[in-house]
């Protein structure tokens, strides 16, 4: 994989900034387009159970303000009424999906108005629903469907730990493999070789671009034992390790997506995923602390990740702000949810635990 700690900058020439910068270009053509701003809600409950960081930056708000609480407080108070109506006809099983229009946002001061499209998604006696964010109000088809060129007819929504270990999986695993869902949890997605191909490029993508998920092709065993060629889509958790995947039979793809797209993807993300490890791309990030003295270390996010280590170079939170393309409000709530994981309240108390006293980034 890609240690992004600290690393010796010394012999990186014009050859590599040059590598980064084309590599860093590349990237971005190439995953912007899978950007899953998602979230999943308990309908038993009607609170957030997972969500992207896509989804987090959209809302203007942190993992630990929303997971767990009720998906209520994030609709504006006019809309309350309708929304619950109509969960509750999802809980019902009156209805399976819906696209709807909402003020969304952490606080009435943030909300603005948002797209939803809200899918139904079973895992045995369990019925949560997939939720798709985009921002504004505009006629245009779901990130997930933008994605793949089409509704597809079975999506097979899982998750899984660090380790690519299978932690749930939704019921209609059947219908694309043939096989009952509590086949897979507890297995590896993938085999362990893929998982070390898989992992290198999936990190070396998140670090570069934390709010991006990342679509792969995959196989896996049907029922008969026959490997069945599949489009895997990834997306990091926020405030966890855990990954949510999202599974579609690569038949389901239009013809000219399966003859082109996949291999075009392949393509541009293996060849990046090399320039990355080799050019050194990743020295952008900063000199991290030694996670051997900072446990804390493992739970931040891809993006608490980036803040802290522009923070460590002396930089502004207007400056981290601007080089991540994001407001100062949200390179604020990074830095609150950092904060909370080293126990301090201020940049010069993190700064001080972490070695450092400099206070030039306020």
């Amino acid at each position: 994989g890609v240690d992004v700690r600290s690393r010796n900058r010394t012999g990186v020439g014009r050859a590599g900034r040059n590598a980064d910068r084309s590599a860093d270009r590349e990237l971005s053509r190439a995953v912007r387009q899978f950007e899953l701003p998602i979230a999943l809600i308990e309908l038993d409950n009607f609170t957030v159970l997972a969500v992207s960081d896509a989804a987090l930056e959209l809302l203007g708000t942190t993992a630990s303000a929303v997971v767990g609480h009720p998906v209520i407080d994030l609709i504006d108070s006019e809309e309350r009424a309708d929304a619950l109506a109509v969960h509750e006809a999802i809980r019902a099983g009156h209805i399976n999906f819906y696209r709807a229009s909402r003020r969304l946002g952490a606080t009435e001061e943030s909300r603005s108005l948002s797209t939803v499209w809200v899918r139904a998604i079973q895992f045995g006696d369990r019925r949560v629903t997939l939720v798709e964010l985009v921002d504004g109000n505009r006629p245009r088809e779901s990130p997930l469907v933008e994605h793949l060129g089409r509704e597809p007819l079975h999506l097979v929504v899982g998750a899984m730990d660090a380790r690519w270990v299978v932690t749930s999986v939704s019921d209609n695993i059947s219908l694309v493999l043939g096989i009952h869902a509590d086949d897979l949890v507890g297995r590896p997605l993938v085999s362990a070789d893929e998982q070390r191909t898989l992992s290198k490029f999936f990190d070396a993508d998140r670090r570069a671009h934390a709010e991006s998920s990342v679509s792969l092709p995959i196989r896996l065993k049907d029922a008969a034992g026959a490997f069945k060629p599949l489009r895997c889509m990834l997306t990091s958790l926020a405030g966890t390790t855990d990954r949510l995947f999202i599974l579609i039979a690569d038949s389901e793809l239009p013809a000219a997506d399966a003859a082109n797209r996949a291999s075009q993807l392949e393509h541009h993300l293996w060849r990046i995923a090399a320039e990355l490890e080799a050019s050194g791309i990743l020295q952008q990030i900063g000199d991290i602390p030694d996670m051997a003295r900072f446990p804390q270390m493992e739970a931040l996010t891809v993006r608490q990740w980036e803040v802290l280590g522009r923070l460590m170079r002396g930089e502004r939170v207007s400056k981290i702000a601007a080089a991540l393309f994001v407001s100062d409000s949200t390179v604020r709530n990074h830095l609150s949810a950092i904060f909370e994981r080293f126990g301090v309240h201020s940049q010069a108390e993190l700064l001080a635990v972490l070695g450092r006293t400099d206070e030039s980034s306020s």
